[in-house]
Formats: structure tokens, C-alpha cells, sequence
């Protein structure tokens, strides 16, 4: 479970647009062991001049690339002590000012070579999509190479490669891997609910706007910080107590979309925090 300390603290400020926006600080792109954790790779081996562009990663969208459609924000840490940089969803540029060193890794993620210290300040612009849902409704399971042969955010355990969403081998690969593996048997009951809940859906879009549904309302789930304890934790999450926090719901979805052939991962962060002026203020 998890606590909260009862008096705010002021984590971090950004001045910033005021859309909302998940300030995140990594992502989570390796489930192993019953649990998400880092994975990442050095984008950057040595200190780079500011600014830092991180626009190389052939997963963004060509749109990613143009400077007029970025986002600024400047972030002043109150009361993180941590080596992450916090910025918006999908960061593309950094200027680190007077934070000696930094290392960055591919999505996007940047981590200084100590814990960031009280009043320390950076710049981060970020890219934030904003697709019609009319047009994602219309997206194939068209994945570049990086996901349909190297199948990055689509690994499992042991090294194990989910074929993507829609592909020939997908329906062997599953009746196999949740049928005569150790591993696919434990979670073979996470498998079934994600197959029932999107397994019909025609596209990944399809899929993941099930499964969220199923998460958000018609699934029964109750938010809670000291939810029973049960093995597999996401399994029994999902098929048993319904109760949960953040790393539950997020999680399971994220873990159900791989099974489904669909590449996910786990963002860890803040929420947006509240408007005061100009800025956002995170506790």
C-alpha cells in the first residue's frame, strides 16, 4: 500500500501553457517478476551543449520535429530529491542551465548524475499530440520496424516477444505461450479479461479504448491505497478484489494491451497539479 502525508509539500513548479498536461519522469518498459520497471537506453553517452535535442528517436512522428508545435515549460523543484528531469509527456528538447551533468535515454527521459537539489531550474519543451478520435479510429496496426521485428513494448519475461496486434502468427503464438508456458499460465486469467474485454476489437485504438472503459467504470474497480494482497498482484487485481492505486490500473492495462499484440508501456510521473498564475504547482 501507500501513505500520503497529510500536510501538502510543494514538490515542483512549472510555469507553463495552461493545459493540463501529466508531467512524467520516466517510463516503465520492462514487466518482470510480477512488475513494471525502467529499461532504458542511452540515447546520450556524454554531456551534450545546451540546448539538447532529443528529436533522433524514429518513433516520433515527423510533427515532432517542428519547433512550432512544442510545448515550453519550466520546471523549478521545490522538494524532489531525485535524478529525474519531470517534463511534459513527450519531451523533445532539453536546456539543463546550471544542472552539471545529464544522461538521456531514448523516449525521452533525462536523468542528472546526482539528485536534483532545492531551486534547481531547467527547461523542457515537450511534444503533446492531439489526434481526432475520428482519425485514430481509423489507424491500422501499421507498426514501423523498431515494434513489428524488434518488437520493442511488446516483451515479456524471459525475453518472450508478443507477435503485434493483427499479425498471422498472433493467434498461434497465444494459444501456446498462455497454454503450455509456466509463465503464460500464471497470467493466463489477465489474458482471458483482456481477450474478452478487446480481443474483437479492429484496430489497437479499438482495443485500448475498451480496456479503458473496462478500467474506468464497467469493470467495478474501486481506487484504494491499501488494497488486499493477492499473487499474481495484477491477476488478482483484476479477477478478484478490483480494489487498487495508480500502479494497479496502470499496470494491468499496460500489460493486457502487450498481451493483445498492442505496444504499451508505464508512465511514472505527477499529475497536472494546480493552476496558480502562470505556472502549475505539483504537491
Amino acid at each position: 500500500g501507500i501513505d500520503f502525508p497529510k500536510e501538502r509539500t510543494r514538490v515542483f513548479t512549472v510555469r507553463a501553457p495552461a493545459r493540463s498536461v501529466y508531467w512524467r519522469a520516466t517510463t516503465l518498459d520492462a514487466f518482470t517478476r510480477d512488475h513494471w520497471r525502467e529499461d532504458l537506453y542511452t540515447l546520450f553517452s556524454e554531456v551534450q551543449s545546451n540546448p539538447d535535442q532529443l528529436t533522433d528517436d524514429p518513433l516520433l512522428p515527423a510533427s515532432a520535429r517542428e519547433p512550432s508545435g512544442w510545448t515550453r515549460a519550466d520546471v523549478t523543484v521545490d522538494a524532489l530529491r531525485d535524478a529525474h528531469l519531470v517534463g511534459p509527456s513527450q519531451p523533445v528538447q532539453y536546456n539543463t542551465q546550471e544542472i552539471d551533468a545529464v544522461q538521456y535515454e531514448v523516449g525521452g527521459v533525462a536523468l542528472a548524475f546526482r539528485p536534483l537539489s532545492r531551486g534547481a531550474e531547467y527547461t523542457v519543451w515537450g511534444y503533446t499530440p492531439q489526434p481526432l478520435p475520428s482519425r485514430l479510429a481509423k489507424s491500422p496496426a501499421d507498426y514501423p520496424p523498431e515494434i513489428a521485428f524488434d518488437r520493442q513494448y511488446l516483451l515479456l519475461q524471459h525475453s518472450v516477444a508478443v507477435p503485434p496486434f493483427g499479425s498471422r502468427e498472433y493467434g498461434e503464438w497465444a494459444r501456446t505461450y498462455f497454454g503450455d508456458t509456466v509463465e503464460g499460465q500464471r497470467y493466463r486469467p489477465l489474458y482471458d479479461v483482456a481477450n474478452r474485454i478487446a480481443g474483437g476489437a479492429t484496430n489497437p485504438y479499438a482495443a485500448a479504448v475498451a480496456l479503458d472503459a473496462y478500467f474506468r467504470s464497467a469493470g467495478g474497480f474501486v481506487y484504494d491505497e491499501h488494497p488486499p494482497r493477492g499473487a499474481p498482484p495484477l491477476v488478482d487485481f483484476v479477477t478478484r478484489t478490483k480494489r487498487g492505486y495508480c500502479q494497479h490500473f496502470a499496470g494491468a492495462m499496460a500489460l493486457m494491451l502487450r498481451y493483445l499484440g498492442i505496444p504499451a508501456r508505464v508512465a511514472g510521473g505527477f499529475t497536472s497539479g494546480k493552476r496558480d498564475g502562470d505556472s502549475w504547482v505539483v504537491t
